[in-house]
């Protein structure tokens, strides 16, 4: 039986990152989202890669956290801005 201990806890909780996956778990903002949400605005958008697979880079990770804490207390926030752009004719 394999149980989970606080060192184990402590470790997976800020062990680097090895990997990022398709999302932004903000409101599921996708690379392409973002991206397009950047130009729109005549913003400089960080190289994270796509969402396929063989493409994404880690730096995915760095650019939602950036712009998570850059939101906070704000009535803006990017990723959502991003995802309700690109939805915008299904909302």
């Amino acid at each position: 039986e394999s149980r989970l201990n606080w060192s184990h806890f402590n470790d997976a909780l800020w062990a680097a990152p090895t990997r990022s996956y398709t999302y932004a778990r903000i409101v599921s903002t996708t690379r392409e989202q973002y991206y397009s949400y950047m130009k729109r605005e005549g913003l400089t958008a960080v190289d994270v890669g796509t969402s396929s697979r063989s493409n994404r880079k880690l730096s995915w990770i760095y650019v939602v956290q950036y712009l998570y804490k850059q939101s906070w207390n704000k009535e803006a926030n990017p990723l959502i801005r991003a995802w309700a752009y690109s939805n915008r004719h299904s909302l």
